[in-house]
């Protein structure tokens, strides 16, 4: 009989200096509040320091963050450009997750050498400006090597843009989620399907609403149903080239909640982006073509930045109160040195009965300058 030995696992980690802060975090507990900054500083003499010091972050983040957009737009268009629509399917999409979203905001100069992504370091090579705008231009010094021009970095931050990246990241997947079936309907009732539907009505004497809703079940693949049969063999030979494309690019698996929340469908939906717009900017009359970004450009409405105990440490610095960021406290005392805790915890969660190992703040961002 064969004798089974369990083997340990081999040492995966690439960050070992993670692991620690991860097993810290399990001996405490993680509050984070939304809340209105002005009202729970406790530390009166320096609160318009404080609140500058945290807006010039949250707006540094916010002009990052929305560069990060941008590029995520910039480098999608260019994977796709000059690819037929029937050759869609076959674009192989770049694999975009929270270290690749990271680096678009914060450079990487910096990462190692092992997590520096391809595709962002071609992207920053081919857009120089991009790059002048994250991670500086470089200059000599005094025989020194600094780089200037790039928005403005603080002491502490690292954990912030690891938070906005997180956040960002979410909203990019959940874009593609929420919108396919808004994407799908803009075909279905695009200008040439509504004059389609118009004609068959009038030759066959079938409602427009069937021919519509054939569409919508055949390109989510829900199933035709009876009723919805004799559309088919009244398509003309370009509506069945489209939706075979449509097909292609789509699979023929229910589209669902569980076919929208699988990450292998991500880049089926991003393709799907791509066909659309080029077939409503090749349909739609001049001016009525509404088009949509390929990836979320995140907007003042719903930004906001993160601040960990790390990071107070830096605006700690920043305003006086110390002068390195090493830890010379407990959290649950730096954070009590500036904010009033108790008041913004809830009953019986708060720092009065367990010392948090990342408090966190959200604060709303100031508007940023056009870029």
């Amino acid at each position: 009989m064969e004798t089974i030995v369990n083997k340990e696992p081999p040492d995966k980690r690439t960050r070992p200096d993670r692991a620690a802060k991860i097993k810290d975090r399990k001996n405490g507990e993680e509050n984070v509040v939304k809340c209105t900054l002005s009202r729970i500083i406790a530390d009166k003499d320096n609160k318009d320091v404080i609140i500058k010091v945290i807006k010039e972050r949250v707006d540094s983040i916010s002009k990052r963050t929305y560069l990060a957009g941008v590029a995520v737009n910039r480098i999608l268009k260019e994977v796709f450009e000059g690819v037929p629509d029937a050759q869609l399917h076959t674009v192989s999409v770049p694999s975009i997750d929270q270290n690749f979203i990271r680096q678009l905001m914060v450079g990487s100069r910096q990462a190692h050498m092992e997590t520096r992504d391809a595709t962002v370091e071609r992207f920053f090579h081919n857009n120089y400006w991009f790059r002048e705008k994250i991670e500086g231009r470089e200059v000599i010094v005094k025989k020194k090597k600094q780089y200037v021009g790039a928005i403005a970095r603080y002491d502490g931050d690292r954990n912030l843009y690891s938070h906005a990246s997180k956040k960002y990241l979410t909203n990019f997947n959940k874009h593609y989620r929420v919108h396919l079936s808004t994407w799908i309907k803009k075909f279905v009732y695009s200008k040439e399907n509504r004059i389609l539907a118009k004609e068959i009505k009038d030759e066959h004497g079938i409602d427009e609403t069937v021919f519509h809703r054939y569409l919508l079940y055949d390109i989510h693949s829900w199933g035709v149903k009876e009723d919805l049969i004799a559309i088919h063999s009244l398509l003309p030979e370009r509506t069945k080239m489209l939706l075979k494309i449509q097909h292609s690019i789509l699979g023929r698996d229910e589209i669902n909640r569980q076919w929208l929340k699988s990450v292998s469908n991500s880049a089926k939906m991003i393709r799907y982006n791509v066909f659309i717009n080029r077939y409503l900017e090749a349909t739609e009359d001049e001016g009525y073509a509404k088009l949509v970004n390929i990836a979320p450009i995140p907007t003042v409405k719903h930004a906001f930045i993160t601040i960990d105990t790390d990071g107070l440490l830096g605006v700690l610095k920043d305003v006086g109160l110390i002068e390195s960021l090493e830890k010379t406290l407990t959290n649950k005392e730096h954070w009590e040195s500036v904010f009033n805790v108790e008041n913004i915890c809830s009953t019986g969660k708060g720092v009065n009965t367990v010392i948090p190992s990342a408090f966190s703040v959200q604060t709303r961002p100031v508007w940023f300058d056009k870029l």
